[in-house]
């Protein structure tokens, strides 16, 4: 099996799959690459696209792509002009169908000095249905020197004609202690930025996105997360108690302005709500299912998630869900009051 070079990392099974499929000279013409932010697709498109082109990919006795002759070199440093990067216009929310008419009359320049053509379109899943259709007419019958490696963070919104022709690699998130390694091999000083539980914490929000944490680890970007994680672990320990501790617990998610606030934030208070939506849904599969069997997306320490998964049955919890969800709705959709909103949440769970 032909290993990939790691500069990705995680995903091995996928890596080796495009790896053979590259020396055994059967790939596609087009990719679906999807993933969430951060999970690396622009890596692996670069890494196609020099793998395609390596001149050491039918030797044993490299990696792939080697990364040291003169193609490689040429492609990861972004020195190659048969490797374009295809993106939206600047300021806009969609890719629309000037950009792939500008693409598809590009496509009929043959290549300057490689073999193969790799177009990148980044943030596929933001083409409009003229941009997408205009697309299909290209992959539909493509010169025989181009690749497209359509970049997406999810393959659902491209059209179901784009998606029978371009096969789709899913990245798949990676587990908290690889993204820890990472950092601390890549990142110098990292524990001094964020240490202990707040980097433990850091990494779970990540959600299995080596750049979601790098992001996090800025102090100004992890705040909202670390706020929001402390207002759900704050209502858990106010259950129980009910009253003012509970009173105070709601603060947090909004119940009343608080001091020095002009405004309760809308996003704020939702994206709260969230977090504790995650933190419950740990608790719940910790009740329902073999604890040692469940991936946790909010607690950081399986014993800490034992210990409070026993304060509550699963009934309650699944109460206290339910009544979560409605207030997300009703706050994000609906455009409710906020302190209505908390409260009658309070009141529907039963602890107000």
């Amino acid at each position: 099996m032909k290993q990939m070079l790691p500069r990705l990392w995680g995903n091995d099974t996928l890596r080796a799959r495009i790896g053979n499929d590259i020396c055994a000279h059967r790939l596609s013409h087009a990719y679906i690459l999807e993933g969430r932010y951060g999970m690396g697709k622009h890596t692996l498109a670069m890494q196609i696209a020099a793998a395609q082109s390596c001149l050491n990919k039918d030797s044993d006795a490299h990696p792939l792509p080697c990364g040291t002759c003169k193609n490689c070199r040429k492609i990861l440093e972004g020195k190659s002009p048969d490797v374009i990067l295809v993106s939206r216009e600047k300021g806009k929310a969609q890719m629309t169908v000037d950009v792939v008419r500008n693409l598809r009359t590009d496509v009929l320049t043959p290549p300057n000095d490689l073999d193969t053509k790799v177009y990148i379109i980044e943030d596929a899943h933001t083409m409009n249905s003229q941009a997408q259709n205009a697309l299909l007419l290209t992959l539909e019958e493509p010169p025989a020197y181009v690749l497209f490696l359509l970049l997406c963070e999810d393959a659902g919104n491209m059209l179901e004609t784009i998606r029978s022709r371009a096969p789709v690699y899913r990245l798949q998130p990676l587990p908290t202690d690889t993204i820890s390694q990472y950092i601390s091999k890549n990142v110098p000083g990292s524990k001094n930025t964020a240490s202990g539980d707040t980097l433990e914490q850091v990494l779970m929000a990540a959600d299995g996105s080596i750049g979601r944490a790098l992001d996090l680890l800025s102090p100004k970007e992890s705040a909202p997360i670390l706020a929001a994680r402390e207002a759900a672990m704050e209502f858990l320990d106010a259950v129980p108690a009910k009253g003012e501790r509970m009173h105070r617990a709601l603060v947090a998610f909004g119940i009343k302005r608080e001091e020095g606030r002009a405004e309760i934030k809308r996003d704020e208070i939702t994206y709260k709500l969230q977090t504790l939506m995650r933190a419950l849904r740990d608790l719940i599969a910790l009740r329902r299912c073999d604890p040692a069997t469940v991936s946790l997306c909010f607690f950081t320490d399986r014993e800490t998630a034992g210990a409070y998964a026993m304060r509550f049955g699963t009934e309650e919890l699944l109460r206290l869900m339910m009544a979560v969800d409605g207030a997300i709705e009703s706050i994000s959709v609906r455009n409710a009051n906020v302190r209505i909103t908390i409260c009658n949440m309070a009141i529907t769970a039963g602890i107000l």
